[in-house]
């Protein structure tokens, strides 16, 4: 109910609109280069058996994209949280330049 909720508030929904499908997923954010995998909690909502939004369980954050175009999005969206850790810290520093490798690898293939 919380992500249908965060679909309402950020205006993603119209009069008539049905919520045809509901999935909780774990999606990998972010792959590290020492083995170690993150992941988020997120829901998929499809509206009117049509469009698809991505709704993070923590965050409740609304993503409202293809599967590729939200990919483009969590790594936007992980270095914006990244830019608050410390930049001497060298997991913070790992972590940024790796992201904006996985974004310039998203975007090549947007263009392609």
């Amino acid at each position: 109910m919380d992500a249908v909720g965060k679909l309402y508030e950020n205006n993603q929904l119209n009069s008539g609109d049905e919520v045809s499908e509901i999935k909780i997923g774990y999606h990998t954010v972010v792959p590290l280069t020492n083995g170690v995998q993150v992941f988020a909690p997120t829901w998929k909502l499809t509206v009117n058996d049509k469009r698809s939004y991505f709704v993070n369980a923590i965050e409740g954050v609304v993503i409202s994209k293809d599967d590729v175009s939200f990919l483009g999005e969590a790594v936007k969206f992980i270095k914006t949280k990244l830019q608050q850790v410390d930049d001497d810290k060298a997991a913070g520093k790992e972590m940024r330049k790796m992201l904006t490798e996985k974004e310039k690898i998203l975007n090549r293939s947007d263009t392609q």
